[in-house]
């Protein structure tokens, strides 16, 4: 039998005989290297056989351990070795020097020296302690050993360092960012496999991926020799780990290195109730240079839930869900809140384009985490539903950035009327007989104005409604409810209309309302009327199960749906509305984390025909019904406004609608008067003589209906009401009479604050990070503050009559109004603070333009930055230091944040560096700062503590200058 340096040495002269001359004989080498016995490298301390490998084993992962023909070590890791002799050492042992012919690349020597290059071999034995070899960099060299002991030859190896993705602890790249994705083109729904792009394309992530089905990483390997290249899932779980392209690869050479790839899929659903995944891969290199060691390492990230967009309905507005829907806004939970208030009772066409933009913040609020992220969840309340079908089937959903999937994972509608709302149909057939009673009626039910064109849209069988007659693409579900006025509770076969909650949304009582036609000599009303056709009202009756405004038939939209038979529409927190349900929110995110099965694959098309007529209802009977709808929302209709036109706050209509009358006049309370929710208000209202009333009311916003006046005696009323416990902002009083001709007059309103008497006892912003990219369909919102109370109660408190006031940081960027309307101005970052009562909160903004990015912003002045001195970790072989950063500004500053570590002397390397800059001080390790309590900002007075560790094998002192940065992109 051959000895095992001959087996290792015939096989190499057949196949690479120039690197044997530098293992048996290197001419540079000093004389003692000229005869003597060979020195060899193993995995093992005692190797007795060697088996050569295969050069190109393309189908399985080696793994091979034993005497070495060339050297693969991963950077940031270190690998285990040992010197080897063919014959026992002599007496006294012998003493070998390790370098690197390039110490950039690899150092090498015992770590508990800081590796300090020699080794021992004790006489009488082959093979020396252990020493390791740490790489620093990717690239190729010489592993040289020199013998200080006589009788041996010089020997060196090929030593290739290799890394994934970039040099630190950032190893997965999203492979469909923004800018620089590795798809074959800006065209092309599919993922490039040229080499020549994916060693450059591609961003790096620093937490993980979504689990939208959609998403994938690029798995970069890079390596200064050639080999083969495996990848593997590690990590163990119940659930879905997604899926690797490939497992094992061969490197191919662009510029000058070698690169093997492939692509990972995330797994299309999350499953668990915990707040991440683990997902672990294995990386694994062995050289093809003869016998090459294998050496891997193992990277871990997480595997998140996809972001979740919350978008209402009509005549709403984001402040509307309960907190309940919305998970703590952490590192690991993505929800973003829409918001179109201002459009809210707008047609579908002039909302639903606005679909798309929210969608793309809730992505980009994800992405700024530092997730790789395609899709995002979206729950539709009402209205909001229909607008996301509508983006759904538009032709702008699937595009190449979304691989021409389209970037809404899964839909959820809450009682979404996708086949319309007899309501709607009701109010255009009561505005054809009383256009002025009738808009009067459903502000007093919703505080909104109906004739923004969303009645007429969702009218059943409205010509808008034939946006949805072809089913959506993307997997939906519909939660349900039916906790409206049961069938047979006004006759038979009809129910009576909702009765509101303390006087909010009366509908029943709306539109069953009378007025006084005629006053006797002493100011009694003894005749009156109804308002409304009270023949027109029952034909308009609820025939099925309903949630006070949609039936049960329409809100499940072809689904079977999931049904919660107490619940209505909406409705304050005390109430079981759909939004502040919590067995409905608790249903709703189970469906999300749940199976694809749990879904249906589409939501079919619901058959509009674009008459108008109800399907669910008699109305007025087919052809009467369409000549309402037509007369009413046709072109130039009444509730069909021009395009262009939006909705109005109910405030601003009813001021509008006419020039106030000064012979009505209310002289109490006065204006601008603050109560507090529970508080009577004692309303008289004046009429200058001659003028005499018949009807006699006061119009109230916010949905509070009309209040009838008493004690008329000729020159004043009176009128009563008592401020819910719930409520808190503006709430405007106009007085409504009519004259003896029956003619409608209206006094000047005043508006009184309505402030809770105690301070809260937290402020919160509904949505606290806005990630928006320009240009926006979206530049003008309301920001939604609420305050906590104990019960706990929440009051919406964005008005400044409760006693908030806003400021931004950077008008520049984001203005803010005193009711809390942003408006976006320019790129750059912002913080909008809101105070109330000595409590603050804060809403950041990072404003982007494509064309011009912002440019990355040394921030270091609004930190402290603290530094311990420098310790040796000998289990490690690092010298090591703590440093904390501590935010001192008294606003949070926004991420991504990374500290850069600049100035070190050579031949000390950050060896727990996040990567290396390519924008800011090129080429200087940089790690990015963790940011704990949502993940896009460090709050004021936080502080971040990292540990550093250092490689400095010449022992030199340690020096550097550390500064924070805030960029977008790679710093």
């Amino acid at each position: 039998m051959r000895s095992p340096n001959r087996v290792r040495f015939g096989w190499l002269q057949a196949t690479i005989i120039p690197i044997c001359s530098i293992i048996f004989m290197v001419s540079s080498a000093p004389a003692l290297a000229l005869a003597g016995q060979s020195v060899g490298i193993s995995t093992i301390p005692n190797p007795q056989h060697i088996l050569p490998m295969a050069a190109n084993a393309a189908t399985t992962c080696p793994n091979y351990n034993g005497l070495l023909d060339s050297i693969s070590v991963p950077v940031s890791h270190q690998i285990s070795l040992y010197v080897v002799i063919f014959q026992p050492a002599p007496k006294g042992g012998a003493t070998f020097q390790l370098s690197s012919d390039n110490p950039s690349i690899a150092a090498a020597g015992d770590i508990k020296q800081a590796f300090l290059p020699k080794v021992f071999i004790p006489e009488g034995q082959t093979y020396s302690n252990p020493f390791s070899i740490f790489g620093i960099s990717v690239g190729a060299t010489q592993l040289r050993i020199t013998p200080l002991t006589s009788g041996f030859v010089q020997s060196a190896f090929p030593l290739g360092a290799w890394d994934v993705n970039q040099a630190g602890n950032q190893k997965f790249v999203d492979a469909n960012p923004p800018v620089n994705h590795c798809r074959v083109s800006d065209s092309s729904n599919d993922l490039s496999t040229d080499a020549a792009v994916l060693a450059s394309c591609g961003s790096t992530v620093r937490n993980g991926i979504s689990a939208d089905g959609a998403s994938q990483f690029l798995m970069r390997t890079i390596s200064g020799l050639p080999g083969t290249v495996c990848f593997q899932i590690t990590s163990q779980s119940n659930f879905d780990q997604g899926a690797l392209q490939d497992s094992v690869v061969q490197t191919q050479t662009v510029s000058g290195r070698e690169y093997g790839f492939t692509y990972y899929k995330a797994p299309d659903s999350f499953g668990d109730t915990v707040s991440f995944r683990p997902l672990e891969i294995e990386f694994t290199f062995t050289p093809s240079i003869g016998n090459g060691n294998t050496s891997s390492f193992r990277a871990q990230t997480q595997i998140v839930r996809p972001p979740v967009l919350l978008v209402h309905g009509i005549w709403s507005k984001g402040s509307a869900w309960s907190g309940i829907y919305i998970p703590k806004d952490d590192p690991f939970h993505t929800t973003y809140v829409a918001d179109y208030e201002a459009t809210n009772g707008a047609g579908f066409s002039n909302n639903f384009p606005r679909v798309q933009d929210f969608v793309k913040r809730a992505i980009d609020n994800a992405r700024a985490k530092g997730y790789a992220v395609t899709q995002t969840d979206v729950i539709g309340h009402s209205m909001g539903g229909i607008l996301t079908r509508l983006y759904i089937g538009s032709n702008t959903f699937q595009r190449p950035d979304n691989f021409g999937k389209g970037d809404i994972r899964r839909l959820l509608t809450l009682d979404t009327p996708h086949s319309g709302s007899t309501f709607a149909n009701l109010v255009a057939a009561l505005h054809r007989v009383n256009a002025t009673e009738a808009d009067k009626a459903v502000r007093s039910i919703t505080g909104y104005a109906p004739d923004g064109g969303a009645v007429c849209d969702l009218a059943e069988n409205s010509p808008a409604l034939q946006g949805l007659n072809n089913p959506t693409t993307i997997l939906g579900q519909s939660i349900t409810g039916t906790g409206g006025p049961a069938v047979g509770t006004y006759d038979a076969v009809s129910a009576k209309f909702f009765g509101g909650v303390l006087g909010i949304g009366n509908i029943e009582g709306t539109l069953t309302n009378t007025r006084c036609l005629h006053r006797n000599i002493l100011f009694s009303c003894d005749q009156r009327e109804f308002i409304f056709p009270q023949d027109i009202i029952n034909g308009f009756r609820f025939r099925q199960g309903n949630d006070t405004i949609v039936a049960l038939s329409s809100q499940q939209g072809g689904l079977a749906g999931i049904n919660f038979p107490d619940v209505i529409h909406s409705g304050p927190f005390f109430v079981n509305g759909v939004l502040s349900s919590s067995s409905v929110a608790t249903r709703a995110y189970q469906l999300l984390d749940g199976p694809p099965s749990i879904f249906e694959n589409s939501f079919p098309g619901i058959g509009s025909s674009g008459s108008g007529v109800p399907i669910t209802v008699p109305g007025r009977g087919a052809a009467q019904d369409q000549q309402d709808y037509s007369n009413q929302c046709g072109p130039g209709g009444p509730l069909q406004p021009a395009a262009s036109a939006i909705n109005q706050r109910f405030a601003a209509a009813l001021q509008q609608a006419s020039v106030p009358d000064s012979r009505v006049q209310m002289i109490s309370p006065a204006d601008g008067r603050i109560f507090a929710p529970g508080d009577t208000v004692n309303i008289t209202v004046k009429l200058t003589p001659p003028l005499i009333a018949n009807n006699i009311a006061v119009d109230m916003t916010e949905g509070f209906g009309e209040l009838e006046g008493t004690n008329y005696d000729g020159t004043q009323y009176q009128a009563i009401f008592v401020i819910p416990d719930f409520f808190a902002g503006p709430l405007i009083l106009t007085p409504d009479i009519t004259d003896t001709n029956n003619i409608p007059i209206l006094g000047a309103p005043i508006t009184i604050a309505v402030r809770p008497a105690t301070p809260p006892i937290d402020i919160a912003f509904r949505q606290k990070n806005f990630r928006i990219t320009l240009p926006t369909t979206n530049p003008s919102e309301s920001l939604a503050l609420m305050g906590t109370y104990d019960g706990p109660i929440e009051y919406d408190m964005t008005s400044s009559v409760t006693g908030t006031s806003y400021q931004t940081t950077n008008p520049a960027v984001v203005k803010v109004n005193n009711e809390g309307i942003y408006q976006i101005m320019g790129s750059g970052t912002a913080v909008v603070t809101a105070s109330n009562s000595g409590l603050k909160d804060f809403a950041a903004f990072v404003v982007e333009d494509p064309v011009n990015p912002l440019q990355p912003e040394d921030v270091s002045a609004q930190f402290s930055i603290q530094e311990s001195g420098f310790r040796l970790d000998r289990t490690k072989g690092f010298f090591v230091q703590s440093v904390s950063m501590t935010n001192n500004e008294p606003i949070p500053a926004p991420g991504p944040l990374y500290l850069l570590i600049s100035g070190l002397p050579a031949g000390v390397n950050l060896v727990n560096q996040s990567g290396i800059t390519q924008n800011i001080q090129m080429g200087t390790p940089y790690i990015t700062l963790p940011l704990s309590s949502d993940g896009l900002n460090l709050q004021p007075g936080q502080s971040i503590t990292l540990t550093l560790q250092f490689l400095n094998p010449t022992r030199t002192n340690i020096g550097y200058i550390a500064t924070v940065w805030r960029t977008a992109g790679v710093p």
